[in-house]
């Protein structure tokens, strides 16, 4: 492994268990990586959600992380070398775990496959650029473009998906943001893109939102889009304009993660009002797309919650036979199945399912994993093993409940995707609470 020296000082502080006396004593990557809790991105990345707050990922903790923690308040530069962003890095090289990465601890100990920090900390020479001093330095920008969003998924709401105000109000008497974020401006991270390895656009959905391509213009107008890498979480019912793919041919890699949740009514039911049909179709003109073009990488990106983990072996087959029809795209897109476990809202978590379910469910997952490739098979396992490793069946009246008033609203009943919910339990929770 390349020797990589990362400095152990963060806004003037110095830290760690074994602090250097200068910069020369700066302890190489080699070594961070050994440490139980060290991450490698609050060194190198910024997450940005469509409202504009800044973390260290997408899945750190929002609660450890102030709303003024934002881009109308400070530029990029300034929050990430500021105390929130200090705090993470001297936790993680004292090995202490930092509370917002709880998401990551739980999948470890869980035995959920890799996590997210262990994922990237096994592809750290991505992040880094060959000039890098040590320091922190933002390298790998995740940009929640707006919350402008053509769906209103189950486990989302109005921050990340406009259309989910309204049903927000009717269930909890306002919405979490009342209005549609503005559109992401370039202004807020131009100042980093000569430093840029890796750009990531979420949502809302993404391909909606066409000011982004004002970022990608600027990289390849300063001759740096062969050095970058892009990736979008798609929801797989819009097609890029004719624009935006000739922008794609022009960028070092384009990864492309189609958040599809289960086959047919299962994913209908789950991303509502999208249809399996314009969903189906749109995926496999992805395919035809990069069987075509060989730096363009397709992905599996699934929400797995109280809603869809049986259908994810059904979803995986359905994924497979797209990898044999397009051969050059799919020996790519086979490498590429992340099946990731909802834990907001709380109340959609496989664990807060009751015992039976748990049983019965882990006895139908296990039973068609036998025709899949080993690492998809060990997917399923791990959504297995996390669903199991923690009982949180106090909170299964609530999810009946939301389900059921959400399905009052939107015209779809429960009943017909999770049957056994109610030969569990019986119809008698109308006093539980949606929150």
């Amino acid at each position: 492994m390349r020797a990589v020296k990362i400095a152990q000082t963060c806004g003037g502080k110095v830290f760690g268990p074994r602090p250097p006396t200068s910069y020369d004593e700066a302890v190489a990557i080699d070594e961070q990586l050994k440490l139980k809790n060290w991450c490698i991105l609050p060194w190198t990345h910024a997450f940005i959600d469509p409202q504009g707050k800044v973390k260290p990922c997408c899945r750190f903790r929002g609660s450890e992380v102030p709303n003024s923690h934002n881009l109308a308040q400070a530029p990029l530069q300034e929050l990430f070398a500021g105390p929130i962003y200090s705090s993470v890095r001297e936790q993680m090289l004292a090995s202490h775990p930092p509370a917002g990465c709880q998401r990551c601890w739980e999948e470890e100990s869980a035995g959920k496959g890799l996590s997210l920090r262990q994922n990237h900390n096994r592809r750290w020479e991505e992040l880094l650029t060959p000039q890098w001093d040590g320091q922190p330095q933002i390298s790998f920008i995740e940009v929640g473009l707006s919350n402008q969003c053509n769906l209103k998924c189950r486990m989302c709401d109005s921050r990340y998906s406009s259309k989910w105000i309204k049903d927000e109000v009717h269930l909890y008497g306002k919405a979490m943001l009342p209005n549609s974020t503005p559109d992401f401006s370039l202004a807020a991270v131009q100042a980093n893109l000569p430093h840029l390895r890796h750009l990531k656009f979420t949502g809302g959905e993404p391909l909606l939102n066409v000011q982004h391509q004002q970022i990608l213009e600027q990289l390849t107008a300063s001759g740096r889009s062969g050095e970058v890498s892009l990736n979008y979480s798609t929801n797989t019912t819009i097609w890029p304009t004719d624009g935006l793919m000739d922008l794609w041919l022009k960028f070092r890699r384009v990864e492309i993660a189609l958040s599809i949740d289960g086959v047919g009514s299962v994913n209908d039911y789950v991303r509502h009002p999208s249809q399996w049909s314009q969903v189906e179709a749109v995926a496999r003109r992805f395919f035809e797309l990069a069987e075509r073009h060989p730096h363009l990488n397709l992905g599996l990106r699934p929400s797995v919650s109280a809603y869809n983990l049986t259908n994810m072996p059904k979803l995986l087959y359905w994924w497979l036979g797209l990898c044999a029809e397009f051969p050059q795209a799919g020996e790519r897109a086979r490498r590429w199945v992340s099946l990731t476990h909802v834990t907001l809202p709380e109340i959609l978590s496989l664990q807060v399912l009751p015992s039976p379910i748990k049983q019965k469910w882990q006895s139908t997952v296990l039973s068609e994993l036998s025709d899949l490739p080993p690492k998809m098979q060990e997917a399923c396992r791990s959504l297995v093993r996390y669903m199991m490793a923690s009982d949180e069946s106090h909170l299964f009246p609530r999810l009946i409940k939301f389900s059921e008033t959400l399905d009052s609203l939107r015209g779809e009943h429960l009943a017909t995707i999770c049957p056994e919910f109610y030969a569990v339990q019986p119809h008698k929770l109308s006093s539980a609470s949606v929150r």
